[in-house]
């Protein structure tokens, strides 16, 4: 199997078509780089498709504890640009995946040629994902409601019936703290992924400064990550164009995936 070597951790990592061009991708949440298969009858005569398992996801062997750094995504789109003889490359990210894909864009913006996120995460500063992991007493109940097991998805569930929560964020709890092996993914997942939040103010000035074209796909019905979140980051930026789509957060399957895919082929 393939992995891209950084900083003694394996980013295993799938690749499709022979195109001049490289369009590297990063899944969502619980899933591995192989969702990007629907989009390879679209982008191989044009695109080289890489598409990276996340920590925590599919084969990368990633060390708990360990961060994703700025760092880590320049060297990545370093190695890319230098194997597959190109100075810059298109970003593709799904939900948590977007949020990489944005983080990258930050690490290394005059690498980047243009960028599609579908369902994004990342587009704003989630005040509750930040508290979990990046202030101690965060850290601390994070670390309980994971070892308490079922109690987690328990108290998820009392939270959905007060209509704390919507039902979307109930079975993305049930998915991520319902088995041992789904906690043990979120164990690694969620603090890996940390550093790869920007204010929108932060983002959008640099997309403006080096004038990157993003074109953002989102579910009318997504309850997870609403339309709102990609209108508010592209006022005020020309490059930034955002599409809505009639879904919820599974945005993207085989019948639709050429739509996600036609910006990048006018280029």
């Amino acid at each position: 199997m393939p992995f891209f070597s950084i900083d003694k951790e394996e980013l295993h990592y799938r690749i499709w078509g022979s195109g001049d061009r490289v369009l590297l991708a990063f899944h969502g949440y619980g899933q591995d780089a192989s969702v990007y298969d629907v989009f390879v009858t679209h982008t191989g005569n044009m695109y080289t498709l890489i598409a990276i398992d996340l920590p925590g996801h599919g084969s990368t062997k990633w060390t708990e504890g360990n961060i994703l750094t700025s760092e880590h995504l320049s060297i990545l789109i370093a190695d890319i640009c230098k194997q597959w003889h190109v100075t810059q490359v298109t970003l593709m990210g799904y939900s948590i995946g977007g949020r990489v894909a944005l983080a990258a864009m930050m690490a290394v913006p005059d690498m980047i040629h243009n960028m599609v996120l579908m369902a994004s995460d990342g587009l704003t500063v989630n005040k509750w994902y930040r508290f979990c992991t990046k202030s101690f007493i965060g850290k601390q109940l994070f670390s309980m409601v994971l070892s308490a097991g079922g109690t987690g998805v328990r108290l998820a569930g009392i939270l959905r019936s007060l209509r704390l929560i919507p039902d979307a964020m109930y079975r993305l709890s049930v998915q991520a703290m319902g088995s041992k092996a789904a906690r043990t993914q979120l164990q690694i997942a969620w603090p890996a992924l940390k550093e790869c939040v920007h204010k929108p103010e932060v983002l959008r000035a640099v997309i403006n400064k080096n004038s990157i074209p993003v074109y953002i796909f989102m579910g009318r019905r997504d309850r997870v990550l609403p339309p709102a979140l990609a209108l508010s980051l592209a006022e005020c930026a020309d490059t930034i164009k955002v599409t809505t789509t009639d879904r919820g957060h599974r945005i993207f399957d085989a019948g639709n995936a050429a739509m996600f895919v036609a910006p990048l082929l006018k280029l």
